[in-house]
């Protein structure tokens, strides 16, 4: 700087004296002491502060690392400092800043241009315990291709303020995830320091065994036979079936009959089951048909009504027709249960007699009469016997 003072030094009078008054406190000033054998250097702080320093630092973040630091600020004293840190382990450093520290206490010596000194100690922690993070419940898939499924995990260790995502998502505040399908997850919990920690999750597809349920199974149903045949066209509304998994429109049904089927007389099972894609089936939908026949044989040829004379001598005649025959809609014509009031070749006494006839099948059912009237003329002449000779009679 610029030379403000000179002093001379007196022989033998041992002191050198040199008075400025125009030096600023709180300024660094140099001085230099030289003679013709040697010369010197010191520096001198007008009114200046003792030295001190503050330590300024930041912990280590996430349990087992290294990135802890610590940062001097020296006050006070005649710059320029030196400075000496020591700590855990073999660690030494002479910078005012120290990086990449582990957990730990250190210490550090700080030396001012004058040769004084001042030591002072910083404690580097870490959170107590790893950050961590545990399932703590797990729905999986109810079905085959569904996303039901859902997960709850819960943080600990590290720095609680806990945020969690699932695969590459966003962070949430909740540890919860739902509407997940079947396969495999990363999920993440991230603390207040942004240390991270990850569990795999397995979602998987619950087995099912539950089968389908019908409903709408239809009554038992009677019917007469359609007209003509020994049989009907039957029709009815079919049930239908509800599944934990499968859709309604991919049930498997199995069903005996269908709507418009041809019953024939008598009583028929109709069953329905419906299986879902596990396999499982139902409890079956089972209902009779009956199919009453309630139609009448039908006669045909009845004969005419019948005029005959008496037999020679006989107040009667036998009497002979050709007679009817009978269909059924299901009765074969030779089974058929016949009524006859009378028979071909049957005597008939003069007079009107009427014959009538009905044909049963095997349901009971009994056609229209056939009738028809025999009608025995008495056509003979009364025969005289006895009959005196002529008379001659005289008077």
């Amino acid at each position: 700087g610029t030379q403000i003072g000179c002093a001379k030094w007196v022989t033998n009078q041992g002191v050198l004296s040199l008075q400025i008054n125009t030096l600023t406190p709180g300024q660094d000033y140099w001085i230099s002491v030289d003679d013709d054998n040697t010369s010197g250097t010191f520096s001198l702080c007008i009114n200046c502060a003792p030295l001190g320093v503050n330590i300024t630092s930041t912990n280590v973040t996430c349990f087992g690392l290294n990135n802890g630091t610590a940062t001097a600020v020296p006050y006070g004293g005649t710059a320029p400092y030196t400075y000496l840190w020591t700590g855990p382990g073999s660690f030494a450093s002479t910078n005012s800043n120290i990086t990449n520290l582990v957990p730990g206490t250190y210490f550090l010596k700080v030396t001012d241009f004058t040769g004084d000194f001042v030591n002072s100690s910083v404690v580097i922690t870490q959170p107590a315990a790893a950050l961590s993070v545990a399932i703590t419940s797990q729905t999986n898939v109810s079905c085959a291709g569904g996303n039901d499924g859902s997960v709850t995990v819960l943080g600990s260790g590290g720095t609680p303020g806990y945020q969690y995502k699932i695969d590459a998502g966003a962070y949430q505040a909740s540890g919860t995830f739902g509407s997940l399908t079947a396969g495999s997850y990363t999920i993440t919990v991230k603390d207040a320091n942004n240390c991270t920690s990850t569990v795999p999750v397995t979602i998987t597809t619950i087995a099912d065994i539950t089968p389908p349920v019908i409903s709408g199974c239809p009554s038992n149903i009677t019917q007469s036979n359609d007209a003509g045949l020994c049989s009907a066209v039957v029709s009815w509304v079919e049930p239908t079936a509800t599944d934990n998994c499968t859709a309604a429109g991919a049930l498997v049904w199995t069903k005996s009959h269908t709507p418009g089927t041809v019953f024939t007389v008598g009583t028929t099972t109709v069953t329905y089951t419906a299986k879902d894609a596990a396999n499982n089936t139902s409890l079956a939908c089972s209902f009779t048909v009956t199919v009453n026949d309630t139609e009448k044989p039908v006669i045909s040829g009845c004969p005419s009504n019948i005029t005959q004379s008496n037999d020679a001598g006989l107040c009667s005649a036998v009497v002979s027709w050709v007679e009817p025959t009978a269909t059924d809609n299901c009765t074969a014509a030779g089974a058929l249960v016949w009524a006859k009031s009378h028979t071909p070749g049957t005597v008939f006494p003069v007079g009107t007699t009427t014959v009538t006839y009905t044909a049963t099948d095997a349901a009971l059912n009994i056609s229209n009469i056939c009738s028809f009237t025999v009608t025995v003329n008495d056509t003979e002449k009364p025969v005289i016997s006895g009959c005196p000779s002529n008379i001659t009679q005289s008077n």
